[in-house]
């Protein structure tokens, strides 16, 4: 299932707090990609959150 539709299943009010959902993406890619976080084999859910940021802010109706 694609991770669009996935969202905008699981999340009822997607719409409306779909700003929110992408600052908490892109926090996400951001810690995964501190130094430390990156040593945990973070980097790799970083990016994932970064992609999933990207094409959750480029969604229109």
């Amino acid at each position: 299932m694609h991770i669009l539709s996935w969202l905008k299943t699981e999340l009822p009010d997607y719409w409306p707090n779909r700003e929110k959902l992408v600052h908490i993406l892109e926090y996400l890619a951001a810690v995964g990609q501190c130094q430390h976080n990156a040593a945990l084999e973070w980097s790799a859910d970083a990016a994932v959150a970064a992609v999933v940021a990207g094409a959750v802010r480029n969604d229109h109706i």
